[in-house]
């Protein structure tokens, strides 16, 4: 029986993805509680809101109007949430954020799939309110994508386990092409380095727990990523050119903004590039 379970698990990717965010959630509270109850509550707060809008409200919703929504896609996305933002974040402003996220993934859509990563759309929301009240400037730390412990102090044992279930989820849902992405930020940072004297420590930015989650498990998200090879080529170019500019500039939310630019231009190419991008 466990072998079907397991089996049933490793077979679906909605399964698969949502079994690793609880692993990475449990592993990430541990690391960061450490028998610190004032953390712990702010945690487990901050679990509860993302669960109860992006999760219960999109239940209730679909029970009582009769439209089908997916659980998983909602579970998956509070993990998400859940992962990125700090504890230490305001409650009000977590709020916010799942609330933007819920209304941008059930009302921004097209061809039935949200337009945008709906963890990046909620996050961005929140920024761009953030331009006119200050107070509501989001603190996206993505603790819960990179703890200790670390393996030969480069790579932590979260990133390795998203590394592994990441490479497997994309080959699963033919993304494999999306992970070009990892390859052409990485002769960015390395264009950088030569030619604008920067010293970037290329082993730990690229296997950093950050940077790939972000690009194997939400740039590669099924429903806002293209589905042939050269698009997903093209795709990830614009991820990691973004990227890369922004991150040049020391902007914070570099790859939140570089997410956005590479949905935006699968939107553009679902609409009206696809013909010529075979």
């Amino acid at each position: 029986m466990k072998n079907n379970l397991f089996r049933k698990i490793i077979g679906n990717s909605e399964y698969l993805t949502s079994a690793y965010l609880v692993i990475l959630s449990v592993g990430a509270i541990m690391s960061r509680t450490s028998g610190d109850s004032e953390i712990l509550v702010d945690i487990v707060i901050n679990l509860l809101i993302v669960l109860s809008i992006c999760l219960v409200v999109p239940y209730l919703i679909s029970y009582y109007s009769n439209k089908k929504i997916s659980f998983f896609n909602g579970f998956i996305t509070s993990l998400i949430l859940f992962l990125l933002i700090d504890p230490r974040e305001e409650k009000y402003v977590v709020f916010i954020i799942a609330l933007g996220t819920l209304v941008f993934r059930l009302i921004f859509r097209y061809r039935r799939k949200p337009i945008l990563n709906p963890a990046v759309s909620g996050i961005l929301i929140v920024v761009m309110f953030s331009l006119f009240f200050e107070k509501l400037n989001p603190f996206i730390s993505w603790w819960g994508v990179s703890f200790a412990p670390r393996i030969f102090e480069k790579i932590s044992i979260a990133a390795l386990l998203t590394i592994i279930i990441g490479i497997y989820l994309a080959r699963k849902t033919a993304k494999r092409y999306v992970m070009t992405g990892i390859i052409f930020a990485f002769l960015l940072v390395v264009f950088l380095n030569i030619f604008f004297s920067k010293s970037y420590d290329l082993v730990f930015l690229f296997l950093d727990g950050t940077f790939v989650f972000a690009v194997l498990v939400m740039l590669s998200e099924p429903k806002t990523s293209p589905i042939r090879k050269n698009q997903q080529i093209i795709y990830s170019l614009v991820f990691a050119v973004v990227w890369g500019i922004l991150f040049y500039l020391n902007e914070g939310y570099a790859i939140i903004y570089a997410i956005f630019a590479a949905n935006i231009f699968n939107l553009l190419n679902t609409k009206f590039l696809k013909k010529y991008l075979k």
